[in-house]
């Protein structure tokens, strides 16, 4: 109780005080007496015991009163501050740029990230620029022209310049809400690409001496058509044949690496450290750093491949950080990740070709990808972020979801593809494995079958039957590992390679893009553990 703190005090002090006072309240009742009888004349000698009297008030005042003093001045200060009014066309948000010394951080980040990496003279592209903005939040109409503008208004780009790295996070259980989010998918689900179980995996899974063989030739050609700074590109194979159309380092980087990681070859092991190192020197090395995260793609490229290109990026750095003895590779991961969150549109969910732009099945389908392969290495997944992804799905999917559109309900859906990413997505979100619509679904990818030139629509539909399993699994993976084991160049700078000429992206990748498809495919038995293998996941993020 205030009095007796305050008899407590004043017999510290050696002085009486009436029951019931309040602490510091004599003080200021002897500061009265003094100026009413006139003692209090010299005002400099006044003002230091009134000092003196509010110090010790403030002292033996309780905590909550304190509190709520310093507050209601706070509330008061913040209240005289003048907001700056913007015009009517604008988004009606604070515009907040990074400041010089915000600027200064990230560079000096970024400096110390790559020294930590590994030695590297690469230049470090760092940039700080308006990102381009659409806002389409209704979720009825999606151009295929898309009118991109800039808003330098809106406070949501700076979400992701707050990095919190956690080193607690990095050997701990993720969080029960996120791995709801994520269909419980931990860091064991890289436990099957590592050489002791890679084998027993594939053996027991579907796979066979043939597949693995391929693996392996496709890997030794990867490495031979990797560029002398680090990286590869759709269209630079050596003096194979086939070159793709589409000119990006970046995307066709993460591309090429994700084969070796889901081989089990990392830079700390297996005969290919130098080949994966290089690669992911060169996304380190090339990753713009933004107020918003760390971007994986050429700015000054076509801008339809930009966020594809982060996706996959992105989702090389977070196997290899997760996969790695240690952390070097956390802080570009999560910046990655980082950026991915920023550029979701705000309202729909999903991801376009360039960030907050607006939605399709297939941008949408790596960035989730990439989104998993974080939350498996326990890097820092914001469950808004799965939450909205799913509202997307919400919006494409159509029969009973068990099929799902490019950018609309019904939209393309003769391809299969947007289905088959669709029905993927919702595995790792948690989609459990009696429900009607991924049944459906499966019924329709098993009596398609496996398609003989598209790799995009059979990377994906093979990840689908493959965690699936059961007998539909069993014949879908005795058609698609035969055909690929055939279907593989043998000959030439070629050998180990793949080219196929229809479907989604394959000219324009080439036989690069085509190899890395058609190896990732082999892999299906280990590189990700089946998500209903243990559990059979019930709860639905946001129900």
């Amino acid at each position: 109780p205030a009095g007796a703190n305050g008899a407590v005090a004043a017999a510290v002090a050696h002085r009486p005080v009436a029951v019931g006072q309040a602490p510091g309240q004599q003080a200021m009742q002897t500061k009265a007496q003094q100026a009413s009888s006139g003692d209090g004349d010299d005002d400099e000698e006044w003002d230091d015991e009134e000092e003196s009297a509010m110090r010790e008030w403030l002292r033996q005042a309780p905590s909550w009163l304190t509190s709520m003093v310093f507050h209601m001045i706070l509330i008061l200060t913040l209240a005289l501050i003048p907001l700056h009014n913007l015009d009517d066309d604008t988004n009606k948000e604070l515009t907040m740029f990074p400041s010089e010394n915000d600027t200064e951080e990230l560079e000096d980040m970024q400096d110390e990230l790559l020294d930590a990496l590994m030695e590297t003279d690469i230049k470090v592209e760092t940039e700080f620029q308006t990102e381009e903005v659409v806002d389409t939040a209704d979720l009825t109409e999606f151009s295929e022209n898309v009118e991109v503008a800039t808003d330098a208004n809106d406070a949501t780009l700076q979400a992701s310049v707050q990095v919190d790295f956690d080193p607690t996070l990095i050997n701990t259980t993720a969080t029960t809400e996120v791995t709801d989010v994520l269909g419980g998918i931990s860091k064991t689900g890289f436990g099957g690409r590592t050489s002791e179980n890679r084998k027993s995996m594939a053996q027991k899974s579907g796979g066979s001496a043939g597949s693995e063989a391929a693996v392996e030739a496709a890997l030794a050609w990867l490495a031979k058509v990797q560029r002398s700074d680090g990286s590869w590109n759709f269209n630079d194979v050596g003096a194979s044949p086939d070159v793709g159309t589409y000119d990006t380092a970046m995307g066709a980087t993460g591309l090429a690496l994700l084969p070796f990681l889901g081989a089990g070859y990392t830079h700390e092991h297996g005969k290919y450290q130098e080949v994966v190192g290089n690669g992911l020197k060169y996304l380190v090395g090339h990753m713009g750093v933004t107020p918003q995260g760390g971007r994986l793609y050429e700015a000054n490229g076509a801008s339809h491949a930009h966020m594809y290109s982060h996706g996959i990026a992105a989702m090389a750095l977070c196997e290899a950080y997760g996969m790695a003895e240690t952390g070097k590779l956390m802080e570009p991961a999560q910046l990655s990740l980082n950026y991915i969150e920023y550029a979701q549109h705000p309202q729909n969910g999903g991801w376009l070709y360039t960030p907050r732009q607006g939605g399709d099945t297939s941008v949408v389908g790596w960035q989730i990808m990439a989104l998993k392969s974080g939350h498996m290495s326990y890097l820092k997944v914001n469950p808004e972020v799965v939450k909205k992804a799913d509202k997307w799905l919400d919006f494409v999917a159509f029969n009973s979801n068990s099929a799902y559109g490019y950018r609309k309900p019904e939209d393309r859906p003769a391809d299969g593809a947007c289905t088959a990413i669709g029905l993927l997505m919702r595995m790792y979100l948690g989609t459990p494995h009696d429900d009607p619509g991924l049944r459906m679904g499966i019924e329709a990818l098993s009596k398609a079958g496996p398609h003989k030139q598209d790799m995009y629509y059979n990377y994906y539909a093979t990840q689908v039957m493959r965690h699936f399993e059961g007998p539909a699994w069993a014949r879908w993976n005795n058609q698609m590992r035969d055909y690929l084991i055939k279907e593989q160049a043998r000959q030439g700078h070629a050998a180990g390679s793949w080219m196929f000429t229809g479907g989604h992206g394959a000219t324009q990748g080439g036989r690069l893009y085509n190899t890395c498809m058609a190896t990732m495919i082999l892999e299906v038995y280990y590189r990700h553990l089946p998500i209903y293998q243990k559990k059979s996941f019930t709860h639905k993020f946001g129900e």
